[in-house]
């Protein structure tokens, strides 16, 4: 397939064509031989002209890393305490070590498959440490995160919302923290990586209606009416949804040719060059079509119970395992989360796409294995926050909530889907939108 257009080529042009297909044909084993091709200023060149970067180097690397921890070792002090942390984090690096040069690539490349292997050894290591923590005793298990901070350890109180549901100005203006850019900039994140509006808006109204029902197990679940539907829903994850949809759709439209360095003459093109190497190499088109069939509904479903899975666990771990909402080890959860998110979504999107592929991709896979663990560390050590029963009318309200939904969907399903309404309103839709630019 032709990557620059129909743009005449000289000769020359033509003969480094032909050396880079005869390099494809003798490195087919090589995803980086493919598509390395671009026409840039009416001329052809390599779109990876800096090979350096991406050759292993196994062996150099194994040979340095040896050198420094030699010399770390040597330097140990006799402190047990900080002996056994600077060994802690010495196989924490060992290890993501021979993530980056032995892992198997993802399916996403920038700005380097290193980073992307790295991020999938740091969501083993915490499996792994989840895994271990599971076997603890809860108050064993509590202790375990004060080896890393003396301050943690200790009970913690959680703070309350709905205290005082007065609409005044002072009262609003306390509600209005460092929580409120992190639900922006979670949901931005998030339509980020769905891009469906229906998936987006689904896991956010869903999300408020788990924190009324949770409210006995989690007394600061509660909150006030204005703080729920106008600062939440409406605010920081609607305005935040639209900004990242927004953006998804801006680079959607984007063009994506590349070219290495040593095609651009001018420095400020270059600096261009290595800033863009931090954003995308090519945009993938999402399209979910929940409501396609009834295999595609039960995916998107399966998706957004995960979501919602994965942030309660945040608040129930908190609780159980009494650490400060304000304490950084959130902010790693949340930040680990996000890097492994992204990729295991965009796997779980091919796996359910592309009837050739039978097999769930490793960060998903790792992805699934680290949400079930801490929901199983959740469901151990919280037994005695689950002691408290739920209202009758909450389980009332889930239930009709449960029937008339499989209600309208099998309505909507053998009514509007069988006669072929839905899908041409989709597939014209689709070819308005047009297809994927890379």
């Amino acid at each position: 397939q032709s990557t620059w257009g129909h743009e005449f080529c000289s000769l020359g042009e033509l003969d480094l064509m032909a050396r880079v297909f005869r390099r494809r044909r003798a490195r087919e084993d090589e995803p980086q031989a493919a598509d390395d091709v671009v026409l840039w200023d009416k001329k052809v060149h390599l779109r990876s002209e800096l090979e350096i970067f991406y050759k292993p180097h196994t062996l150099s690397a194994l040979l340095v890393a040896g050198c420094v921890i030699f010399a770390l070792g040597l330097q140990a002090d006799s402190n047990q305490s900080q002996s056994q942390k600077l060994g802690l984090y010495a196989v924490v690096a060992v290890f993501l070590l021979f993530s980056a040069v032995q892992l198997p690539d993802g399916l996403f490349r920038r700005p380097h498959p290193l980073i992307w292997r790295v991020v999938l050894g740091l969501s083993l290591l915490y499996l792994c440490f989840l895994v271990f923590v599971f076997f603890q005793p809860l108050d064993e298990a509590r202790q375990l995160f004060a080896f890393f901070d003396p301050a943690l350890g200790k009970e913690v109180i959680l703070p309350l919302y709905a205290e005082d549901c007065s609409v005044t100005w002072a009262n609003v203006a306390s509600k209005l923290d460092i929580f409120i850019i992190a639900h922006f900039a979670g949901w931005f994140v998030k339509a980020l990586l769905l891009r469906d509006w229906f998936i987006c808006w689904t896991c956010s109204v869903l999300w408020e209606i788990i924190e009324l029902t949770f409210i006995n197990w989690l007394p600061n679940f509660a909150e006030c009416w204005w703080d729920q539907l106008v600062l939440d829903i409406l605010i920081c994850n609607g305005v935040g949804m639209c900004l990242g949809m927004f953006a998804a759709q801006a680079l959607e439209m984007q063009r994506y040719d590349w070219i290495g360095l040593k095609a651009i003459p001018t420095i400020g093109g270059r600096m261009r060059r290595m800033a863009l190497q931090f954003t995308p190499m090519s945009w993938q088109l999402v399209r979910w079509k929940p409501f396609s069939s009834g295999r595609r509904t039960g995916q998107v479903v399966l998706v957004i119970v995960s979501l919602t899975l994965v942030e309660l666990n945040a608040f129930f771990l908190k609780a159980i395992l009494w650490i400060p909402s304000e304490h950084s080890l959130n902010l790693y959860r949340l930040g680990l989360w996000v890097a492994f998110g992204a990729p295991a979504l965009r796997e779980f999107f091919q796996f359910v796409n592309d009837p050739e592929l039978k097999k769930l991709g490793t960060q998903c896979w790792v992805a699934v294995a680290v949400m079930l663990a801490e929901t199983a560390i959740t469901f151990k050590f919280g037994r005695h926050v689950f002691e408290a029963a739920i209202p009758t009318a909450v389980k009332a309200a889930w239930l009709v909530f449960g029937v008339l939904s499989c209600t309208v969907y099998a309505g909507w399903y053998f009514l509007v889907r069988e006669t072929g309404a839905g899908d041409a309103r989709e597939n014209a839709l689709e070819r308005s939108r047009g297809e994927k630019r890379e």
